[in-house]
């Protein structure tokens, strides 16, 4: 008898550990893998977020607002002159990757912006930083930024 009662409080046991774990991965408090991995982020969730990996030289840019403008991040590595655009053109929840190829001594500034047609509308501060290729850390703060030079995409 018993033995019976142990097996079925051990189904309820087993059931309510798989309903916790369920929750919790749902809930978001355990991120997944490609979400914890771009830590190096600026912008937040009203137009554009902008983040960087070291691991492999990935730059997301998303944008997080359906306003009919788009999510841009203005990049400057540490051989660069300039500042240059790359974007993500497919609305509102959308994210675009690029892979930059630096060596890992190089660094790379990247600004947060929401851009119409060519023009920028705003960006956001602050900025990133200069991010090392090959640590993630900051290293320093970005060159001058003025929205009005950088190169559109």
């Amino acid at each position: 008898m018993r033995s019976n009662r142990w097996g079925r409080n051990r189904s309820r046991l087993a059931a309510v550990l798989l309903a916790m774990v369920a929750a919790i991965g749902l809930s978001g408090l355990i991120a997944a893998p490609a979400q914890a991995e771009y830590s190096n982020c600026v912008g937040d969730e009203t137009g554009a977020r902008v983040c960087f990996e070291p691991k492999g030289e990935w730059l997301r840019v998303c944008d997080t607002d359906g306003d009919g403008r788009h999510a841009s991040a203005a990049v400057r590595g540490s051989a660069d002159s300039r500042w240059f655009e790359v974007g993500a053109y497919d609305g509102d929840g959308s994210c675009q990757y690029y892979n930059f190829d630096m060596p890992e001594d190089s660094t790379i500034c990247y600004v947060a912006m929401v851009v119409e047609g060519e023009q920028v509308q705003y960006y956001y501060v602050p900025f990133s930083g200069r991010v090392s290729a090959g640590s993630g850390t900051v290293k320093g703060s970005c060159p001058y930024f003025d929205p009005d030079t950088v190169l559109m995409d």
